[in-house]
């Protein structure tokens, strides 16, 4: 199969950053609604030190699950797994927790929650590193992977992939194939009964430790690694969803001490991997596995922890800020990192979440502008992230322009007589009502954060036209 051997070093290079940083007068904000939880947690010697999220899933009702290593969350008690309220409180009914801390999370469409870490106890019941709960918290009892302690060492759980046939991919290291069996860094588990499917064993090269497995629209499995120094290790390749590699992809291996934190994939196919490679911490390449030299990351940017694809294309990447780079590679001239968070460390965003309402989530341990105060997560409101298609919005209503930045113009329609107009945020909040709305008329918004929102006309015939709008 076709391979390269790619000799990626450690660097750190400003260039990316200094240019970033000087981008965008009017850009993403953080958003006013939304409460920065503050993690902490007791360390060893008694000490308070802050936590982290290390995974973050949004809930259909707009709650976000979070798990990570922390006791507290804004002074109450939450061990280390915990579900906010949309507005970043905490969820006091949630009864989920782990006596250590949780890795990866994943929800099934049947709204279990299936939760990974290096935990001996989930929600007071015996689960060694992986286990699921009900939507309530509670354990489910049906779910009993075979996993068990590793002698001398501590079994982890670091991500956890779902099939579309329903089955579950976990990475990290751990044993669930048996007593007197080695340490299994990839398994596939039953998505009903967590039970070990014993014919999938991938293989994976050398001194390797898996870092993401994501799994393709087509069933392919992507897997990603970090390795140590002198010792060959694998850094991205593919399976077939038999376990087998798939040699039509490029697998790329090194000797040298590097890795991918963070796999993501674009509509097209193309993979985008964020880490530490050469001068660069983020790199795409093709479906095929290919490196497209081409995209570069906006100049630069070392030791990246999250990336996300938008869905109008555009890169998130998170590192010591967060960054934008558009489709084509280059910075992204409306997206300001000096207004987003601040990481305390490398590769403390661990997370990147897109909300399907257009708002940016960063997840893992970070600072905001204007405070010292630490967060495990926040909102970014934005107005360039969704893929904004017009023509697809009912034809009795036009808004414009796009984007509005002081006044937006509405054409509300005659004929079906317009009974109430509402601008709704990103929560699905009414920002702005009025009743017997004229059908031509101006509305002033500079005094609203910038983001998407949706516009919703009430009709005298019952019916509701609807059109997102985009505020910058």
């Amino acid at each position: 199969m076709p391979r390269t051997f790619t000799p990626w070093r450690r660097s750190v290079v400003l260039t990316g950053a200094a240019l970033l940083l000087g981008l965008a007068t009017r850009a993403q904000t953080l958003d006013p609604t939304f409460t920065l939880p503050r993690l902490t947690a007791v360390a060893s010697n008694g000490t308070v030190v802050d936590g982290i999220i290390n995974d973050v899933v949004l809930l259909p009702d707009g709650k976000y699950l979070v798990g990570g290593s922390f006791q507290r969350i804004n002074g109450v008690v939450a061990n280390n797994l915990a579900r906010l309220l949309p507005d970043g409180t905490l969820d006091a009914t949630f009864a989920g927790s782990a006596d250590a801390p949780v890795y990866a999370l994943a929800l099934q469409p049947d709204g279990k929650i299936l939760v990974g870490g290096a935990f001996s106890a989930l929600s007071g019941q015996a689960r060694q590193s992986v286990g699921r709960l009900l939507a309530g918290g509670s354990i489910d009892v049906s779910f009993t992977p075979a996993s068990q302690p590793l002698p001398g060492a501590t079994a982890v759980v670091s991500r956890i992939a779902l099939e579309a046939n329903g089955n579950v991919l976990i990475s990290g290291r751990f044993n669930v194939r048996g007593a007197g069996s080695s340490a299994q860094q990839i398994a596939r588990l039953s998505g009903t009964s967590g039970q070990t499917d014993a014919g999938f064993q991938p293989g994976i090269a050398g001194n390797t430790g898996i870092t993401d497995v994501l799994v393709q629209p087509d069933g392919k499995i992507l897997v990603s690694g970090v390795t140590s120094a002198y010792v060959l290790g694998t850094l991205l390749t593919r399976f077939l969803p038999d376990g087998s590699v798939d040699n039509s992809f490029t697998t790329h291996t090194t000797y040298f001490i590097s890795g991918i934190n963070d796999l993501a994939l674009d509509p097209a196919g193309n993979i985008y991997a964020a880490g530490e490679s050469n001068t660069y911490g983020l790199l795409r390449y093709s479906p095929s596995g290919n490196v497209q030299y081409s995209f570069q990351a906006g100049g630069q940017i070392t030791n990246v922890g999250a990336v996300a694809v938008q869905p109008n294309g555009r890169v998130l990447i998170g590192a010591g800020r967060l960054y934008r780079m558009l489709p084509d590679g280059n910075a992204d001239a409306s997206f300001a990192p000096a207004n987003g968070p601040t990481s305390l460390g490398y590769y403390n965003v661990r997370r990147l979440l897109v909300q399907p309402n257009g708002a940016i989530v960063a997840a893992g341990l970070m600072t905001v502008p204007g405070s010292t105060a630490t967060t495990g997560m926040v909102r970014l409101l934005d107005a360039n992230v969704l893929h904004v298609r017009p023509a697809a919005a009912d034809a009795r209503v036009a808004a414009w322009p796009v984007p509005a930045h002081d006044e937006l113009n509405l054409e509300l329609g005659t004929a079906s007589r317009p009974q109430r107009v509402q601008l709704l945020d990103a929560l699905g909040r009414a920002v702005y009502t009025q009743h017997q709305p004229a059908v031509q008329q101006r509305l002033t918004v500079s005094g609203f954060p910038a983001g998407t929102y949706q516009l919703q006309v009430d009709y005298a015939d019952g019916s509701r036209a609807q059109r997102r709008v985009v505020l910058h």
